[in-house]
C-alpha cells in the first residue's frame, strides 16, 4: 500500500511541475522542493515494489496449508 501511494504521490507532484511553467525549476519554487523530495522518497527502498514483493511472500507463507 505504502508504494501505490509515493507513487500517486510522485505522479501528482510531477504533474503540478510541469503545469507551473519554467518558474519551477529555479531552486527558490516551493514545487522544485516537493519534486526532489518526491521522487527522492520514491527511490527509497520501504516505498518500492521490493517491498510489496517481501510483503506479498510473508502473507502467502502465512496461508500455506502445508505448514
Amino acid at each position: 500500500m505504502l508504494a501505490f501511494c509515493t507513487e500517486s504521490s510522485v505522479n501528482a507532484v510531477s504533474r503540478l511541475y510541469h503545469f507551473a511553467g519554467a518558474e519551477a525549476i529555479f531552486n527558490s519554487s516551493v514545487l522544485q522542493r516537493c519534486f526532489r523530495d518526491a521522487h527522492g522518497s520514491a527511490m527509497h527502498h520501504v516505498a518500492s515494489n521490493v517491498a510489496y514483493d517481501t510483503y506479498g511472500q510473508e502473507l502467502l507463507a502465512r496461508q500455506d496449508p502445508a505448514e
